[in-house]
């Protein structure tokens, strides 16, 4: 007999809030510092970049953990072509490669390149810094990001000045060259960000304010079209800071989905709200909307969101969130994540230990990535001073799931699913209708498998009873 198993989560996970560890102070010191990026590669080694503003003029900050986030290291990179740095954006290949790129400029004349430099050795040396975008003396390369596919390297970036447009730039020898002068990819908007797809297809998605979207079926030497995929409605409160709709993208890991999350107006105005959409066509068509933050209140903000999708296509969502405070300008940065590739959302969890009042530019988006283990994240907040963003550093381990199934025969199919020894990200399977009971190996009755060590898995349903025992590693 065929068997269906349908997985569903319970409404009450193995935690109760996610275990985010205490914010830890990556920059704490003067001036403004925003825009975040981030990397991550093996399991203590953690790197992000972000706008750094101590010498008045910016210029582009870089700090590195080698101990899994307990502990940071940073300094200022600085381009000498240009008086200031902007706009960071951080990969880390899959050798471990850190590549960095950024916009350097001149606020005086709103001119600009960018640039590129890699580190081998996790931020210790770097090599010299390549021109992305040479031979530009009348534009500024507004807000670059960047995609690695092996050899493959590929920019996007908005052209302030010149012709106004969106432009797209590939690198074939892991960013040594940058033949072309850049491809014309859209005609509005800005925050671009570029995606390897399956086979020879490359994707572009952007926003202010509407989500716009365009494809190359040739690995970015011809595009289909500019297209708008979410007409956005733009109705937001009033706050201190400046507001943009910069969304975020990201892929399923076999290619074939394709993710946003953006703020929107659309439920009231006076607020924003964080959602979620995807398309499993090659981006021809995308799903409705659906909203992330499960509060309702308005006046409220919710703005900057950015995902990452794990290993095993769990998508995680940080955002900053108003909730706590008395006005919108009094800011957390909140979690949500979904395990049915966006379908539902989990219950939201405060990231940052406080909010604050933020009275400055604080930037137009935030970071976040993760691994099988853990889900990291970067932001900015101003605890403080109000006119002094700092960067920091959270981490949560990547749960274990439990899970209920349904099956046609529950007095046939008794049985648990799970991975002996057990880590971090693994899945608890049982038959719903059942009752699943944890215990340690000393005898006492736990909510969850967080610690390292032995427990045992008691099953009852109706009069048949399983034990098992499980051990959990880190």
């Amino acid at each position: 007999m065929r068997l269906v198993i349908f997985f569903i989560l319970l409404p009450l996970l193995l935690f109760g809030d996610p275990p985010w560890t205490q914010d830890v102070g990556v920059y704490e010191g003067t001036g403004n510092q925003n825009e975040m990026t981030m990397g991550v590669f093996g399991e203590t080694n953690i790197c992000g970049g972000w706008n750094d503003g101590r010498l008045t003029t910016y210029h582009v900050g870089f700090g590195w953990s080698t101990d899994g986030g307990q502990t940071w290291q940073e300094t200022l990179m600085v381009e000498p072509t240009y008086p200031g740095d902007c706009d960071p954006c951080i990969l880390v290949s899959k050798t471990g490669e850190i590549y960095y790129f950024w916009l350097s400029y001149n606020s005086s004349n709103y001119r600009g390149d960018i640039y590129l430099t890699k580190s081998s050795d996790w931020g210790q040396t770097w090599q010299p810094s390549i021109c992305v975008t040479p031979n530009s003396s009348s534009t500024l390369d507004d807000k670059p990001w960047a995609a690695i596919d092996s050899n493959n390297v590929f920019v996007t970036w908005y052209e302030y000045g010149g012709t106004g447009d969106l432009k797209f730039r590939r690198s074939t020898d892991f960013g040594q060259t940058w033949p072309g002068s850049g491809i014309v990819i859209g005609s509005s908007g800005n925050g671009t960000c570029p995606l390897r797809g399956p086979d020879s297809l490359i994707y572009v998605g952007w926003g202010i304010q509407n989500i716009r979207f365009n494809k190359s079926t040739d690995m970015g030497r011809t595009w289909q079209g500019q297209q708008t995929i979410i007409s956005v409605t733009w109705n937001p409160p009033n706050t201190n800071f400046r507001l943009n709709n910069i969304p975020s993208f990201g892929m399923s890991q076999d290619r074939t989905k394709i993710y946003v999350v953006f703020a929107d107006s659309r439920l009231a105005s006076n607020q924003l709200d964080v959602f979620f959409s995807r398309s499993t066509d090659q981006g021809q068509t995308w799903m409705t909307p659906v909203k992330i933050n499960d509060n309702s209140s308005s006046p409220s903000l919710q703005c900057y969101p950015w995902l990452s999708v794990d290993p095993a296509d769990r998508i995680h969502v940080v955002w900053f969130d108003s909730r706590d405070g008395s006005t919108v300008n009094d800011l957390a940065l909140y979690y949500a994540y979904s395990t049915d590739f966006g379908q539902t959302w989990s219950q939201n969890y405060r990231v940052s230990d406080s909010f604050a009042y933020a009275n400055t530019f604080i930037g137009d988006y935030n970071a976040c990535t993760s691994d099988g283990n853990y889900i990291y994240t970067l932001w900015c907040d101003c605890r403080n001073g109000s006119s002094n963003p700092d960067i920091f550093f959270s981490k949560t381990g990547n749960p274990v799931w439990i899970s209920e199934h349904n099956s046609k025969n529950l007095n046939q199919n008794h049985f648990l699913s799970f991975s002996n020894p057990l880590t971090e990200g693994n899945r608890i399977s049982y038959p719903a209708g059942s009752e699943l009971k944890i215990y340690t190996g000393d005898g006492r009755r736990v909510e969850n498998v967080e610690k390292s060590g032995v427990y045992f898995l008691v099953l009852r349903n109706r009069k048949k009873v399983i034990i098992r025992k499980l051990v959990k590693i880190r």
